[in-house]
Order: structure tokens, then sequence, then C-alpha cells
């Protein structure tokens, strides 16, 4: 009997995800948040919005990354259509983007979407650094 192909990508985040969960999630994001964000463009044109679900995309993966199923790929992109889904709805309501952003989000985007370093999203929230570290790890223990 042959065994059935397993996904490298797969273990080797599951395993540092056990370990390292922000390790984990900023090797998906260094390795797939081009093409998860090329395909969420394709279906959706404001920049602001397609801005918003790679990172509610990347935010989701790490609340669920130690349940990582199959290809981590397919997986991220699941992630982000269920956000494409839902964000007609978001629109029908006609609330923008800019006002549901908390500065949790605007950090969350700045970290994750935009690449920006601690330091650099502090000055851009016009935050104090050890305010910005501690907003930080209270997101993350929130998917702990």
């Amino acid at each position: 009997m042959i065994p059935a192909a397993i996904d490298t990508d797969q273990l080797v985040f599951r395993d540092l995800a056990k370990s390292n969960p922000a390790a984990a999630l900023k090797q998906m994001y260094e390795r797939y948040s081009m093409i998860v964000y090329s395909m969420i463009c394709k279906n959706i044109v404001d920049q602001k919005i397609a801005d918003a679900i790679l990172c509610d995309t990347f935010k989701e993966a790490y609340k669920e990354i130690q349940n990582i199923e199959g290809n981590v790929l397919g997986w991220l992109l699941a992630i982000s259509r269920h956000f494409i889904k839902n964000i007609d709805k978001n629109l029908k309501s006609n609330v923008s983007v800019d006002n549901m952003q908390t500065v949790e989000d605007k950090l969350m985007t700045l970290l994750v979407s935009e690449g920006k370093s601690i330091q650099e999203a502090a000055h851009i929230l016009n935050i104090d650094i050890s305010e910005t570290k501690k907003i930080f790890r209270n997101i993350l223990m929130q998917y702990k």
C-alpha cells in the first residue's frame, strides 16, 4: 500500500505552530500572502477592503493555526474566500472599512498586510512603542 501524499508545509507549520505560533504565522505570511492577496484582488476591487480581507485572513489563520487541514495555501485561500463571500453583507450595510477598524485592526493591518515593524506601526498610529507592544501581545493572547 502506498502512503497518502503528505503536505510537508502542513507538517512544518503544524510543528512550528505548537512551539511558536507567531513565527509560524510570519513564515506563512511571507510564503503565501502575495498569492492570497492576488486572489482577493481578483474578487475585490477596493484596495482598502482587499487589505482588510488579507489581514482578517491571517488573523483567522493565527487563531486556527494548530488546526491546519490539508494544503496550507488551499487552507488560506478557503479562509479568504469566506471573508470575500461575507463582504457583500458588510457593503450592503454601508459601513466603511475605515470606520470599522479599531486600533487593534489598524495595528494588525500595518504589521501583517503592510509588513511594518512594531516601531513603524507605533509611529504611524501615534502610540507609544510600549503601548503598541502591549496591544500586540493582547491581540496574540486572544488567539492563544
